[in-house]
């Protein structure tokens, strides 16, 4: 029984999801937990907080964001998480109804309850259809005449195409052209610290029209991962801060069409929709442009017009779209294969180990500051060459430090860990940390944990980095792994760490701990130690823990 108390019921910003930046959003489910759900735990008595609990157990702004994003961006179907969270969400909206659509489509319902207007449906004798001829040019025009709201047409809008991309409705191509302005303006304004790739990026959308057209379009990103490597320099980002802040200072000439709040947080795709042109070309115009748009978001960097030019060539098409789903369904196949695989029978060498950590670290975002730096050197021409300065033609060299996340090892240190057992850990932490020429934070825990320190054991000797290691206390008891998962929650800056746990598996949650994990927590088998008793203990700890994180097998490196 979902119990919630004091909270006033909240209509959510589209806007709210946009403008994600390393400094503030790095990650999808920061955007939910610093930008969206806040909006869903506002008191109506200011002295007093917002209570959600589930049966007995109370639920926080953290959880519910690591549920939106298990949901959003897990495409899983139908599940109990997705029932859950419409039954929060109806009781926590002010405009919201129980309804079929995915809680990717939420803020489109929540229009569709402002409004009045109903929510599609085709199940059994019920059918609710959103269709060119009675939603689109009808509404438009009225729209356009001051007749009907512009949430309205939204409404109207989304509903019939429902393309997930991030959409934008503007009244004309002159507003359009006003955007491009603003566009142009913002690239002045930061020219000295955007990358040369922005720039390029940025020339080429201000080519693109909405004159005589009804829509037009970007690819910005390929995938939703694509954000994780990208910085606040990045065009996708510089676009979205545009649209933002133009949207915001323009609403009453240009909207969001929310179809997909993924599409939101992290856009493949952009869209711009010429709502005057909507009022006034033919049914079969419209509805041949829109599915443009939809093959539009499957290939990779190609412009609309691109594709247009693409459509000639009918059998060309069917190739594309038959690779596209050849290339789905082993994407899916694999990561099905990544999820279910078993655990081995041998563990890795210290070099794989290197190699997988390596990876992992050159995936998670720069940090603003740490133990750990890199230098980069890139030519271009917004500096003059050293050894001939006057020579335009000549590039100049750029030299920029950029921090990687620090490294946090938690150390099992309990009853079941022999002496052993204890070294050969040791061991595999030195190596890694030699390789990585790193300093690392170590605690050790069990049903304690130690207090943090922060050994130099990259730049030294192995005998040196053992001594080191040897002085670090070591804490004893039974193995308790909430103890880690909570001390890394309580800090922002250890949830950027790259965390490691080396352990024995002898431990799992009980039933009533609910908290999503750290999510750049990996676990590492404690060596020396039978290797069949050691996959037992992982599997039990796998099979009771993988509802706290759906990506935990791959988090297991075994």
């Amino acid at each position: 029984m979902l119990q919630i108390t004091n909270q006033k019921p909240a209509e959510l910003s589209p806007s709210a999801t946009l403008g994600v930046s390393s400094s503030v959003c790095a990650t999808p489910v920061d955007v939910l937990e610093k930008q969206i759900v806040p909006q869903l735990f506002q008191p109506i008595q200011t002295n007093q907080s917002v209570s959600v609990i589930d049966g007995a157990n109370p639920v926080d702004e953290a959880m519910i964001a690591r549920l939106l994003v298990s949901e959003l961006y897990d495409e899983q179907g139908e599940t109990d998480v997705t029932a859950w969270l419409r039954d929060y969400l109806s009781q926590t909206m002010l405009y919201y109804q129980p309804n079929m659509e995915p809680i990717d489509s939420t803020f489109m319902v929540q229009l569709a309850s402002k409004t009045g207007l109903p929510i599609p449906v085709n199940q059994g004798n019920q059918s609710i259809v959103y269709t060119t001829a009675i939603d689109i040019i009808p509404v438009a025009k009225q729209y356009l005449a001051g007749n009907a709201s512009l949430d309205e047409w939204i409404t109207s809008l989304g509903f019939t195409f429902r393309i997930p991309a991030l959409t934008i409705a503007m009244n004309n191509d002159t507003v359009f052209d006003n955007f491009k302005k603003y566009v142009s303006q913002q690239q002045s304004l930061y020219q000295s610290v955007l990358p040369v790739e922005t720039h390029q990026s940025i020339s080429d959308f201000l080519k693109i029209s909405l004159q005589h057209a009804l829509v037009e379009g970007v690819k910005v990103r390929n995938d939703y991962a694509d954000i994780e490597t990208e910085t606040d320099g990045s065009f996708p980002r510089f676009l979205q801060n545009c649209i933002s802040e133009f949207v915001t200072n323009h609403g009453n000439e240009c909207a969001y069409v929310p179809t997909s709040m993924r599409e939101l947080i992290t856009p493949t795709t952009i869209v711009f929709v010429n709502t005057d042109f909507h009022a006034r070309e033919t049914i079969d115009q419209i509805e041949n442009t829109w599915k443009d748009v939809s093959g539009f978001r499957q290939i990779p960097m190609v412009g609309l017009k691109q594709l247009k030019s693409l459509r000639k060539s009918m059998e060309s098409q069917r190739n594309m779209q038959q690779q596209i789903q050849s290339m789905r369904g082993r994407g899916l196949e694999i990561a099905k294969k990544a999820q279910t695989k078993p655990f081995g029978s041998q563990l890795k060498t210290r070099r794989q180990l290197f190699k997988i950590i390596q990876k992992k670290l050159e995936k998670m975002e720069h940090v603003a500051r740490s133990n750990n730096s890199i230098k980069t050197r890139k030519s271009t021409f917004r500096v003059p060459n050293r050894r001939e300065p006057n020579n335009p033609d000549k590039m100049g060299i750029v030299t920029n430090k950029k921090y990687i996340p620090d490294i946090h090892v938690y150390l099992d240190t309990s009853g079941s860990i022999s002496e052993a057992n204890y070294r050969e850990a040791c061991m595999v932490i030195i190596s890694l940390a030699q390789k990585l020429k790193t300093k690392v934070y170590l605690n050790s825990f069990s049903t304690y944990l130690s207090q943090p320190v922060l050994l130099d054991i990259g730049n030294c000797t192995k005998e040196t980095a053992w001594k080191r290691l040897q002085a670090v206390p070591k804490v004893s008891g039974g193995t308790e792994f909430q103890n880690v998962w909570d001390y890394i929650h309580q800090s922002n800056k250890r949830k950027s760490e790259l965390s490691i746990m080396v352990t024995d598996f002898c431990d799992y949650p009980d039933s009533n701990y609910h908290r999503p994990l750290p999510s750049n927590l990996y676990y590492i088998p404690c060596g020396g130690m039978d290797i069949n008793m050691l996959k037992r203990y992982a599997e039990q700890f796998y099979q009771n823990t993988v509802r706290l994180d759906r990506d935990l097998r791959q988090k297991i490196i075994f």
